[in-house]
């Protein structure tokens, strides 16, 4: 009987199993990073914002699937950069993606703002007196994009001063108060 039993053994093991194909799990491809800087201003240097990714093979591509990236800006490799043109809300899906065809998504929204100018210098003198010259006033701004156009946008200066380029001069003609408000471009 104990014979019996080996033999059933070995007939039962007789034949080789058939190859099974060896299945590799494939880790999913994860965007790590943060989503690009939100507000922006139209002539700024983008400060490059690299895509981060883990998961999958490299090398990974980074792409733009929908919507798109504000007037100016770009994608090389896995990174942003650029300095937007034009201003408004611009939303957009990213794609990362492996050397296997896996991606991640991840959508964002940068929104583009006109440059702000602010006037830096102070407030022209006063009082002013009738007949004397009054020296250059030159108003100062930073922001925006140069050059810059300085106005009258409501009241009036008084009579004998002007604007010129940037600055306010002249020799007032006529005595009173005189309130106006410059506005620079």
């Amino acid at each position: 009987m104990a014979l019996t039993m080996v033999v059933a053994l070995l007939l039962g093991a007789g034949q080789p199993a058939a190859a099974q194909p060896a299945t590799v799990a494939t880790e999913a491809v994860t965007i790590t990073s943060g989503k690009p800087r939100s507000v922006m201003v139209i002539g700024q240097v983008y400060a490059i914002h690299t895509v981060e990714a883990t998961g999958g093979t490299a090398p990974y591509r980074l792409s733009v699937t929908s919507g798109s990236l504000p007037p100016g800006m770009l994608v090389v490799g896995t990174s942003l950069g650029g300095s937007p043109t034009t201003a408004g809300t611009y939303t957009f899906t990213l794609r990362m993606t492996d050397k296997n065809d896996l991606f991640d998504e991840q959508t964002a929204t940068i929104e583009v703002r006109e440059p702000k100018v602010v006037i830096t210098s102070g407030k022209p003198r006063s009082p002013m007196y009738l007949g004397r010259v009054y020296a250059i006033h030159t108003v100062e701004a930073t922001g925006g994009t140069g050059p810059y156009r300085l106005s009258v946008v409501s009241g009036s200066l008084p009579p004998g001063m002007l604007v010129v380029g940037t600055s306010l001069g002249g020799s007032p003609t006529t005595a009173g108060t005189y309130t106006f408000t410059l506005r620079m471009t």
